[in-house]
């Protein structure tokens, strides 16, 4: 019953994000995904972030790959 709505929100999403990349490079797409994120090069900062695992909250990649994936699950982090 959702599936379609969903499809069509992830497959435009993915669409818009494409176009940015390609026109600006991964720095535009990057800092597209304001407010949620902030890039300030080479830093991609998560203001609201609080790790429920990992005491740390910076995570060099060191030359890992970074994968950004659309949802529709994946809301803002809820407050205290």
């Amino acid at each position: 019953m959702y599936w379609g709505r969903i499809s069509q929100h992830l497959d435009g999403e993915l669409a818009r994000r494409g176009r940015i990349m390609v026109r600006g490079g991964v720095g535009a797409l990057l800092d597209s995904l304001r407010p949620m994120a902030a890039w300030n090069p080479p830093v991609l900062e998560i203001p609201e972030y609080r790790p429920y695992v990992h005491p740390v909250a910076d995570f060099p990649l060191a030359g890992r790959l970074l994968v950004l994936a659309a949802s529709v699950f994946c809301g803002p982090v809820p407050q205290p």
